[in-house]
């Protein structure tokens, strides 16, 4: 996959490019909102194991008060708008999904980590991590029973416990980002 920049003050990709593995980027398959055709602005993707990308958008080709999430079938190439919204945050949405629990997380700079049903796209359940700010994308542990977002301005980085649904640990760090768990 390679992902096209608008390039803009507001950011957000405005296609997705997708290729047969392995090909080094020299066998195209298809693009996602080519030419802007799906009026997308598309922050962050995950890929779940039904042939299905998971995105976090803003409609149109300007800045909105708010984004959406939706799925595009890999398969049939057809493209899901959800009515689900979430409230506008500074930096776009990460997303980051686990299949053993069937669950799409995301978070933005208002500092609410959403859990998500990718096969209703509805909101399960969401934690307010009392922050806000620029946000980190989401790391999940292996066993998927914790997820970890870093959020510089604030020096912390939250750790979440998915089986109980909380924050059970904030770790100060100075300005940390990326982070990275074997």
């Amino acid at each position: 996959m390679k992902k096209n920049w608008e390039g803009d003050i507001y950011g957000g990709y405005t296609e997705l490019e997708f290729y047969t593995a392995n090909s080094d980027l020299h066998d195209l398959q298809f693009v996602l909102n080519k030419n802007n055709e799906d009026s997308l602005r598309i922050y962050d993707w995950a890929f779940l194991n039904n042939n299905k990308l998971f995105i976090v958008y803003l409609p149109g080709p300007k800045r909105k008060v708010q984004a959406y999430i939706g799925g595009y079938d890999l398969q049939t190439k057809e493209l899901y708008h959800s009515s689900v919204k979430f409230p506008w945050s500074l930096s776009g949405y990460y997303l980051a999904y686990s299949a053993n629990r069937n669950e799409v997380y995301a978070i933005g700079s208002n500092g609410i980590f959403y859990i998500i049903d990718p096969d209703t796209y509805s909101i399960k359940d969401n934690i307010n991590l009392t922050t806000t700010g620029e946000q980190s994308p989401i790391v999940i542990t292996p066993d998927d029973n914790f997820a970890f977002i870093a959020y510089p301005n604030s020096n912390a980085i939250f750790v979440i416990d998915l089986n109980n649904r909380k924050v059970i640990k904030r770790i100060s760090v100075n300005e940390p980002y990326n982070m990275i768990i074997p």
